[in-house]
């Protein structure tokens, strides 16, 4: 809903992850329905701050496979940089 009422064009969506120890089977599959969602309205979403011990459920879960391992950022400020005009279709 939040991409599809913006008032200007939403592209992506950060998740900040630090705070995130653990995903287990239904939260992953939450962030892929969320994602299929975005994507639907042309917003892409990349997961920043992501802790080595986070990567082996996002591997697990399927979620990088979701995400894009790209879209996997260790710091905010990178995936803010890096994403800065790019489109999620590319």
């Amino acid at each position: 809903m939040l991409a599809s009422t913006a008032t200007s064009p939403l592209h992506w969506i950060v998740v900040d992850a630090g705070a995130i120890t653990d995903l287990d089977f239904t939260s992953a599959r939450v962030v892929r329905e969320v994602l299929q969602d975005l994507s639907a309205d042309g917003t892409g979403m990349a997961f920043a701050h992501v802790r080595a011990g986070l990567r082996p459920d996002l591997d697990r879960h399927h979620v990088t496979e979701a995400l894009g391992r790209a879209n996997i950022y260790d710091a905010l400020h990178e995936a803010v940089t890096d994403l800065r005009g790019k489109s999620p279709r590319t």
